[in-house]
């Protein structure tokens, strides 16, 4: 959405150094509040042995919660399980083979002429959907919301990403936006219809904005800071933003009903991936 390199507007302000400098003590200063940092620990009493040891054993836990989200369609899924390598290479192969090839309406079609094809895919549609919904309902009717509820869903059937500190430099500020800008899309259950209009989500305070006033991604990924906006305007608005931060600030602060509530279970799980620290 935004593609102008930020070097090109340090370079157009003359400001790289200064800017650099002061984003290496930035760095410096986060690390000290990062429970991923060795400095983290190490200001709060801990050698530095220590801080190594107790961030292996977070890296060791968070991997086991992973492996627990495996499909049976990864020989990995299998291993846990105890088989042998080739075991669990030949198990996940006969898994996927059980549950078939995912169809395609083409391919239905081809198959069963035009009249069939396009009935069939309609009831493999409905199906996946009923399927879908009775998820969605499980987890309602455990506590959460339907924005939780979907966003737990997407989690669970999208690859998790391996842990990264958003802070280090605006490329992973921006990979933490994005993540948490689709779970946003996928919490309001998806417009489909806008996208077909030629027109994509826009961050109305800018992420370059975020990125130099640090703000959360969490906010800046919100839906008070979503819009859809036709595609060529968007190009032409850049980093610019048609939204103030305190006006975003005061909305994220004051709503109490964000889709990711500060403290659960779902923003800890997210926190752990992106390290927003925040």
């Amino acid at each position: 959405m935004h593609n102008k390199d930020i070097d090109a507007y340090l370079s157009e302000f003359q400001c790289q150094d200064e800017f650099w400098q002061i984003e290496k003590t930035l760095k410096s200063e986060r690390q000290k509040n990062s429970p991923w940092s060795i400095h983290f620990y190490i200001t709060r009493g801990s050698t530095e042995k220590e801080a190594v040891k107790i961030i292996n054993e977070k890296r060791r836990k968070l991997q086991e919660k992973r492996k627990g989200s495996l499909s049976p369609a990864s020989a990995y899924f299998w291993r846990e399980k105890g088989l042998s390598i080739d075991d669990a290479i030949q198990r996940a192969e006969e898994w996927k083979k059980s549950i078939g090839k995912l169809p395609t309406k083409a391919a239905l079609i081809e198959k069963y002429g035009e009249k069939e094809g396009i009935r069939k895919w309609d009831e493999y549609k409905e199906k996946i959907a009923n399927r879908e919904n009775k998820a969605l309902d499980n987890l309602v009717s455990s506590g959460y919301s339907i924005e939780e509820a979907r966003i737990i869903r997407s989690m669970k059937k999208g690859n998790t990403l391996a842990p990264f500190f958003c802070w280090e430099s605006y490329k992973t500020y921006r990979k933490a936006v994005d993540f948490v800008t689709h779970l946003m899309w996928v919490s309001k259950g998806r417009d489909y219809e806008d996208r077909k209009n030629n027109k994509t989500l826009d961050h109305q305070f800018s992420c370059y904005g975020g990125w130099v006033e640090k703000v959360s991604p969490f906010v800046v990924g919100s839906i008070y800071n979503l819009e859809w906006l036709d595609k060529k305007e968007n190009e032409r608005k850049g980093t610019y933003c048609s939204k103030a931060k305190d006006q975003l600030l005061k909305e994220y602060t004051e709503n109490s009903d964000n889709e990711i509530r500060q403290g659960s279970d779902i923003w800890e799980q997210i926190n752990e991936i992106i390290n927003a620290n925040c």
